[in-house]
């Protein structure tokens, strides 16, 4: 019984906060109207960053061995990673599991991914080809806006998109016959785009085969930031 008192008492006090904190926020007054707006700001910026998905797999009548194959193979290309200062790398994920032919176990499967990012794409193509040469695959390809970029063009955005929703506010007051009292509840997103631009690759090669490093056109991505608030307008005086 004690706790269960405690317990409605944390309740009540949690409440009684609450309706403090709402009182404590300044009401509108009758004659104000409340809208709510939302406005962005887009700017085209080039996509500086090539990120690269790759895999190194391996299949094992054991997971130990399976997982050990995969060990060696990752380790010998991560020491080629470290060879280029413009690469930078991580490993993302692994998995090892039963494989599986219709209901009957085949053997065991491990697989480990390589993530690479850079803004030196031809550094990054080449090591591309060395890796393959080492045996891995490729999952992916895009290029992206790097958070560098992005972190470039976000307070210029930022201002854009407040004016803009500064003005729209205006000639809304302006339709109703009402000036702008003031902005409440403004938030501010942070500059994005809409995804990483893929890039299709596959090549079919024999084992041993020379390959030149794939050539792509990065192009440009659309970045944007978004604002929104609550704008109270009030009669004109």
């Amino acid at each position: 019984m004690p706790h269960r008192i405690a317990f409605v008492l944390a309740a009540l006090m949690s409440a009684l906060a609450v309706v403090a904190h709402a009182a404590d926020e300044p009401q509108p007054p009758a004659a104000a109207t409340i809208i709510h707006l939302s406005e962005r700001a887009q700017r085209e910026t080039p996509r500086d960053q090539l990120v690269l998905l790759l895999r190194a797999e391996a299949t094992s009548k054991s997971p130990r061995d399976a997982q050990a194959d995969v060990n060696r193979r990752m380790t010998a290309a991560l020491d080629e990673v470290r060879k280029v200062a413009a690469v930078h790398a991580d490993t993302p994920s692994m998995n090892v599991f039963e494989a599986r032919e219709g209901n009957k176990p085949t053997g065991w499967r491990a697989s480990e991914s390589l993530r690479l990012r850079s803004k030196d794409f031809a550094a990054a193509l080449t090591l591309l080809g060395t890796l393959e040469e080492q045996g891995l695959l490729v999952t992916t390809m895009s290029f992206d806006v790097s958070p560098d970029a992005l972190k470039s063009v976000e307070d210029g955005l930022t201002a854009e998109a407040l004016r803009r929703l500064r003005a729209r506010a205006d000639a809304v007051a302006a339709d109703l016959g009402l000036a702008v009292d003031h902005l409440r509840s403004v938030q501010v997103g942070e500059a994005g785009t809409a995804g990483a631009r893929p890039w299709s690759y596959a090549i079919m090669r024999q084992k041993g085969d020379a390959m030149s490093p794939p050539v792509g056109e990065a192009g440009d991505a659309p970045v944007e930031v978004t604002v929104s608030a609550d704008v109270w307008l009030m009669p004109k005086r």
